[in-house]
């Protein structure tokens, strides 16, 4: 039930910052990198502090909710335009929907999750501490930690078990599809053109695979092209375009 509180605490955070952005897309693309640095130093800390527990994630992400929530008392929502309603849309929405019911219901069960992605997390889980760990696969310890910081996040907060696994992978793919369709519009192409761009990211095979498992790879695509989305903007968003390829580094 503790996970539970990730889709309050993210309404909150999208909320204050579209408050301060008056652009509903850049807001939702700057509250995933800012999630994604906050689990990072997050965990980090709480591993140092001797409190990588499922009990610090909860009320740490309890206290997150009221300085946004205050923000959003602000809230206005003109700026920022989603794909409009319609058949396109429709099936887009059905796709999706469907990578959800897989992502959520079908545990993780590729080479990768087993071999090191999902044993990793369990280390730290069980050790209370990111610490190096005694293992034969150099990869739990050498390859980059952000996307399994995040499962190990959602595995705090849900108290265990393997149903948000995914998650990171199939939230990343929702990152590329919006920061996809918002370069579409930046470099002159119109709806139909875009929905194209789009039908065509999900014609990957690899890509409808990875967004249902913990692989890395979508992770990485989606904070380069929110980072790209960033450097394209008209306003000045050096920084969270430099957190954002930060992150995919």
């Amino acid at each position: 039930m503790g996970f539970l509180l990730f889709p309050v605490l993210a309404a909150a955070v999208i909320s204050g910052l579209h408050a301060r952005f008056r652009n509903l897309p850049i807001a939702v693309q700057a509250a995933h990198v800012i999630f994604a640095a906050l689990i990072y130093f997050g965990i980090e800390l709480a591993s140092l502090l001797g409190t990588l527990n499922s009990k610090a994630i909860f009320f740490a992400c309890l206290s997150a909710i009221v300085p946004p929530a205050y923000l959003s008392s602000k809230l206005a929502w003109p700026g920022g335009k989603f794909p409009k309603l319609d058949l396109r849309f429709a099936v887009l929405f059905s796709v999706l929907f469907l990578l959800l019911l897989i992502a959520l219901f079908s545990p993780p069960n590729t080479w990768d999750s087993m071999a090191y992605h999902m044993t990793r997390v369990f280390f730290w889980e069980q050790n209370g501490s990111i610490a190096h760990f005694a293992t034969a696969n150099s990869r739990q310890l050498s390859h980059q930690t952000l996307a399994e910081y995040y499962i190990l996040f959602f595995r705090l907060l849900e108290g265990g078990g393997d149903h948000t696994a995914n998650l990171p992978q199939y939230l990343s793919l929702l990152m590329v599809l919006l920061a996809a369709w918002e370069i579409s519009k930046k470099i002159g192409l119109n709806s139909k053109e875009s929905y194209l761009a789009l039908g065509l990211i999900l014609s990957c095979p690899a890509i409808l695979h990875q967004s249902t498992s913990t692989q890395n790879d979508l992770s990485v695509a989606g904070f380069m092209l929110i980072g790209l989305n960033f450097v394209l903007e008209k306003r000045d968003f050096s920084l969270l375009a430099a957190f954002s390829f930060a992150c995919a580094a």
